[in-house]
């Protein structure tokens, strides 16, 4: 995926995020940890132009902000080095959903 241009990839056990084939550090992996049982999530905010994640419905912040992801159409994609179950479901729906930033929360 980190191949494509228009990719927007999250790599979890380096805590880097991709985006037109450059890598950059997102998240200190060494106090964001997965364990056994950890809900990864992601937002899609089309109306301001971000994605964020989350784990365990606690927000890492704005992974990308872009005019770009305002408009077009967007495929989830999950890669993942390890045994793990996968569950996908809409976040309002899930317990530890938290709200997503308000507008002038989020850097631009």
């Amino acid at each position: 995926m980190s191949r494509h241009t228009g990719a927007w990839a999250l790599n979890l056990e380096s805590g880097d995020k991709c985006h037109n084939r450059k890598w950059r550090a997102y998240f200190d992996n060494s106090k964001v940890k997965l364990t056994t049982g950890s809900v990864i999530g992601l937002l899609l905010d089309m109306d301001r132009g971000y994605i964020s994640f989350y784990l365990d419905g606690y927000d890492l912040g704005p992974a990308f902000v872009s005019e770009d992801l305002r408009e077009g159409k967007f495929y989830p994609f999950i890669q993942h080095g390890q045994r793990i179950r996968t569950h996908i479901f809409h976040p309002f729906a899930h317990p530890l959903y938290r709200a997503p930033l308000s507008g002038e929360e989020i850097a631009i």
